[in-house]
């Protein structure tokens, strides 16, 4: 259903207006958005697969906002003391993410019929703040999950940093990502095995 309704727009575009694009203009836009997203599809499935879990990932991916659905799905596992990666881990991810869906619907409805009305009220210092939301979200997760690992997150700052500094003057820009969730990964797992 989700494949059938991603062509509406493509469809209206053809049936309504009677505009067909022609292959060679197919082929140059699809060569760019696969050229500016090749390295994300790669890294985002990796990078959130362990928290979300097969559904949560299912149902993150098909929807969107990854900046809304995993805090979502990291409260919901912290609030349970669940383990990522576990079966309980998996489930409170995916019930923390049918939650924010739900959530999310609401709030954007409600926002498109009443919240430039209430936003345009508020006077701009508090209207400005409005922008450091998502970080100020992003921090108090980041936090709580190097209170929890340490090690972990010192790793993987760390080779980020070096990655930054000296990595991008051999290494193409689309691999740097990449290449730290492969190494912090790797990282995880040396130290799981070494643990058990």
């Amino acid at each position: 259903m989700a494949f059938i309704l991603s062509l509406f727009p493509a469809l209206t575009l053809w049936v309504v207006y009677g505009v067909i694009p022609s292959f060679a203009q197919i082929l140059q836009s699809a060569a760019l958005i696969v050229s500016a997203s090749l390295a994300w599809w790669i890294v985002e499935p990796l990078s959130y697969f362990p928290v979300f879990g097969t559904a949560g990932t299912y149902m993150s991916f098909l929807v969107g906002s990854m900046n809304i659905r995993l805090p979502s799905a990291i409260a919901a596992q912290s609030a349970t003391d669940s383990e990522p990666g576990s079966q309980r881990g998996e489930l409170m991810a995916t019930l923390g993410i049918a939650g924010s869906l739900i959530t999310s619907g609401v709030f954007v409805t409600l926002g498109a019929f009443v919240g430039t009305f209430i936003l345009s009220g508020l006077p701009e210092y508090i209207s400005v703040s409005f922008q450091y939301v998502p970080a100020a979200i992003y921090a108090t997760l980041m936090v709580g999950l190097i209170v929890k690992r340490p090690d972990l997150s010192v790793f993987g700052a760390v080779f980020a940093i070096l990655l930054i500094k000296l990595g991008v003057l051999v290494i193409p820009s689309f691999l740097l990502m990449l290449l730290n969730v492969a190494a912090c990964a790797a990282f995880g797992l040396a130290l799981y095995k070494r643990q058990k």
